[in-house]
């Protein structure tokens, strides 16, 4: 299956998507910042990154153009 990055600063959220999608197979690694995703995606490739838009940090749209 597929490698995931799930990206939000909600808990709730974030661990309701690492569930769903560990539930059917993929191999999911959940953060809530904009930073920690780009340290992750500095080391290792991933086939799907699902990303909030409205970061407490930085918007989601600032970080995708990082």
């Amino acid at each position: 299956m597929s490698t995931i990055l799930v990206v939000d600063d909600e808990v709730a959220v974030r661990e309701l998507l690492r569930k769903v999608l560990e539930k059917t197979g993929h191999e999911v690694t959940a953060v809530p910042t904009g930073d920690q995703s780009l340290e992750l995606l500095s080391k290792q490739p991933f086939d799907l990154v699902l990303l909030d838009v409205r970061l407490a940090q930085e918007s989601g749209i600032a970080l995708l153009r990082k």
